[in-house]
């Protein structure tokens, strides 16, 4: 951290890093609960998810991490990456003012009625299907044949 003082973990008001950060908080109507891999920075902090070789999704993830920060320590982040373990170094930063909390919230609420509707419309992808272990069984699967 000598060499990059900004990729240093926040250390938390209980004085311990922000690493596996466990939340737990509402967003709108809905618990939502996970874990923030880091949060790093020196003045400036970033939400940081690591990945060990699947592809980021953009920014969604990370605006979870922000709004979680934000309800739980009153705590503003402004951007995000993703850091790929196989290079070694993070993405481009994401900014995460460009979405909402109102989109956050939306988006979790929309997917909370679904699950309370027992609706689970597919969404296949070939890049999902290939990973996904009931891609044999499923008639929507777009995974290649091996």
């Amino acid at each position: 951290y000598e060499k990059n003082p900004n990729q240093k973990p926040w250390i938390k008001p209980d004085g311990s890093p922000a690493i596996e950060h466990r939340f737990e908080v509402m967003v709108g109507q809905v618990r939502v609960q996970g874990y923030i891999d880091q949060v790093v920075g020196d003045g400036v902090f970033v939400v940081r998810d690591l990945k060990t070789g699947k592809k980021p999704g953009g920014m969604m993830q990370l605006k979870v991490y922000a709004v979680a920060l934000d309800k739980e320590f009153d705590f503003q982040v402004e951007s995000g990456d993703y850091f790929l373990l196989g290079n070694k170094k993070p993405t481009q930063s994401y900014d995460l003012s460009q979405m909402s909390e109102q989109q956050v919230v939306e988006l979790f609420e929309e997917m909370d009625a679904g699950v309370k509707a027992e609706r689970f419309d597919p969404s296949p992808n070939p890049e999902k299907c290939r990973r996904c272990p009931f891609k044999a069984l499923c008639i929507y699967s777009e995974a290649e044949e091996e």
